[in-house]
């Protein structure tokens, strides 16, 4: 139950092929204010910031058919809290204004590897505890203690032949 499958299980890369698998959404906040002439003599500048995962195979058969090379990209972005922070907007339609806008605090993970392996093995890339790649709230026991939501991050990768020589890619989190 606390298993998550991202992607497709049986999602196809032909050889020499690239393939991203993103998994991502906005996530919206007011990043400043805009003056303007009519009250209350500001407007809200709002921005987004992507946040999720994406996941990218580049496979290589090799011409003996018995390896496989593949580099394989992980981004994850995650916002861990937006900080909600106090500011003048001071215009002359409305003197001594304050309106609230938002820093976001972020965390990202970051892989970029080539690996080979035998065309009858599975690749298992165990990333760690790293941001959870689907944003989500935070669990625990008390919520207000519990941090920003992490996860263990697989990434298995198996070849399904000479049919096209087409490995897969399935990626799981827990």
């Amino acid at each position: 139950t606390d298993v998550r499958e991202h992607g497709s299980p049986h999602m196809l890369v032909q050889n020499g092929q690239s393939v991203t698998v993103p998994l991502t959404r906005p996530r919206g906040f007011i990043q400043g204010v805009v003056g303007k002439n009519e009250w209350p003599g500001f407007e809200n500048q709002l921005a987004t910031y992507e946040e999720g995962f994406s996941l990218e195979l580049s496979p290589l058969l090799s011409l003996n058919g018995q390896t496989i090379d593949a580099v394989i990209k992980c981004t994850i972005d995650q916002v861990e809290k937006l900080h909600p922070v106090m500011i003048e907007a001071h215009h002359p339609v409305a003197p001594r204004q304050r309106t609230k806008i938002d820093v976001p605090q972020t965390s990202q993970f970051r892989l970029q590897e080539r690996f080979r392996w035998p065309t009858d093995r599975v690749l298992l890339v165990a990333l760690g505890m790293v941001p959870s790649p689907v944003p989500g709230d935070p669990k625990g026991v008390l919520p207000v203690l519990a941090g920003p939501p992490r996860s263990d991050v697989l990434i298995f990768v198996e070849s399904k032949g000479a049919m096209g020589q087409l490995p897969t890619v399935n990626g799981n989190t827990g």
